[in-house]
């Protein structure tokens, strides 16, 4: 199984069969070419008015009750619902699954901070599967654990690195159980100007050990800095602010990629063989001066927030380095990629976004027709979509965490 390198789509297309789409109120065109199905959007299909909203209020909520373990939340990695209305909260701090029923009261809790069977170092992602087994990346130990629609260990694997600094990061597993993950690798090698330092793309069979190598991607737009410690100096690699990055999303046999070069994303089946591109028409965005002073802020607070864990001689490196960024003239097309229950296409705006700030998503439907914007409430991070409602995390004032799932209205 083996995706098409990216620089191969930056050649001319001849395409042929063009169709509209979805009659007058569409502005989208169908082309094929030699197999390859092309969707070009030039605006939204959802009339004036109408569309999809996210309700005003929520329709349950979890946490905010310091007092009671089971509903204090700190560092939530996943909000789920499962296919009876449970929903299953993944939380970082306690490296505990939650369990609650569908009006939001607590039922069980698996997990716990360790490395055993069961336990997790720290939680990077929580994916469902059928018959709501849940599947846990424990990133430190490279451990994929298979739990049972309870929190039951079933299992575990052990993702094996091809090489020695190399960082996978599972995007998901197909219908077939192959896993699907980008691999960071860490280049100390110093380069001039922005680049962005190619990453494979693997598949993982269920033993851990990798089948194939998918494609080579783009990694985010990365520059060398210097780094001084202890009196000795090297490069270091940073990411760019406001960095086109590579996002990659799985539904069921299909894979999502978006390289950020223009708004479009690249679409491959199981075999890997590229099946669409779906494309439109948005503009980037242009950074002002104020979005440059208020990321300087937010990376500044997050320094001091761990200060205790970094060396004020890092520290003040890193402050200068703030003040020294290439920063860019426009914002990524998009900053991420995702898929409802539905298989509908979400695609989040590309003004990088705070945990107070609103988020927009640009929906694009089946057969990759854009419908239009979906706008999320106030400082709340959707974590799944369903086929009429989307769960995620809401931030209050001072900052707790809730879980919280709205019904999409759709007109």
């Amino acid at each position: 199984m083996r995706l098409l390198s990216i620089s191969l789509l930056c050649f001319p297309i001849f395409l042929a069969g063009c169709s509209e789409v979805g009659g007058a109120a569409a502005a989208a065109t169908i082309r094929d070419s030699a197999g390859v199905t092309i969707v070009e959007n030039t605006g939204p299909a959802w009339p004036d008015g109408l569309g999809w909203r996210v309700a005003e209020e929520p329709e349950f909520e979890i946490g905010g009750e310091l007092d009671d373990p089971a509903y204090d939340l700190n560092q939530v990695r996943a909000a789920l619902r499962l296919s009876d209305g449970r929903v299953v909260v993944a939380d970082g701090e306690t490296r505990e699954l939650r369990f609650y029923d569908e009006t939001g009261e607590h039922l069980a809790t698996s997990g716990r901070q360790g490395g055993g069977p069961g336990e997790f170092q720290r939680i990077g992602f929580v994916w469902l599967g059928a018959a709501d087994t849940l599947w846990v990346y424990d990133f430190p130990s490279r451990r994929l654990s298979t739990l049972d629609a309870d929190g039951a260990y079933v299992d575990g694997i052990v993702l094996r690195s091809p090489g020695q600094l190399q960082f996978v990061v599972p995007a998901g597993r197909l219908s077939d159980g192959t896993l699907v993950a980008p691999v960071f690798v860490f280049d100390t090698t110093a380069k001039s100007g922005i680049y962005r330092q190619p990453r494979p793309l693997l598949a993982y069979q269920a033993d851990g050990t990798v089948s194939d190598t998918l494609g080579t991607f783009p990694g985010p737009e990365t520059y060398t800095t210097q780094l001084t410690f202890n009196n000795q100096t090297s490069p270091r690699p940073a990411q760019r602010p406001f960095a086109l990055t590579t996002q990659v999303e799985i539904f069921r046999n299909q894979i999502f990629v978006g390289t950020n070069e223009a708004f479009e994303i690249q679409v491959y089946d199981e075999t890997g063989s590229l099946t669409r591109l779906i494309r439109t028409v948005h503009p980037r965005e242009a950074v002002e001066p104020e979005d440059i002073a208020e990321f300087k802020r937010y990376r500044h607070e997050l320094m001091l927030d761990n200060s205790g864990n970094i060396p004020e001689q890092i520290r003040e490196q890193f402050e200068q380095q703030l003040e020294d960024a290439p920063y860019p003239d426009a914002f990524p097309y998009y900053t991420g990629i995702r898929t409802d229950t539905e298989g509908n296409l979400w695609v989040q705006g590309g003004k990088m976004r705070h945990q107070r700030d609103v988020y927009h998503y640009t929906v694009f439907d089946t057969t990759g027709q854009e419908l239009g914007q979906v706008t999320m409430p106030e400082q709340f991070t959707p974590m799944q979509l369903g086929a009429d409602w989307v769960i995620g995390v809401w931030r209050d004032e001072d900052d707790l965490e809730y879980v919280r799932l709205y019904q999409l209205i759709k007109e």
